[in-house]
């Protein structure tokens, strides 16, 4: 495990959070906008950052 792949699973783990943040905020609007179509593209950006996050790290040897 080198310095580079722990850099990477950072840079992973960060950019999940990013895109599960910009999920959230989606559908808070999508509440306020009382629009179904926004909800369901905010839960889509959910669970596909959802996935990003538990990313297992590659085995390099």
């Amino acid at each position: 495990m080198g310095f580079m792949d722990i850099l990477e699973n950072i840079v992973l783990f960060s950019g999940g959070l990013l895109v599960l943040f910009f999920g959230l905020v989606t559908i808070a609007v999508a509440v306020l906008e009382s629009s179904i179509i926004v909800t369901i593209i905010g839960l889509v950006i959910i669970v596909f950052s959802l996935g990003f996050i538990n990313q297992e790290p590659e085995i390099t040897n």
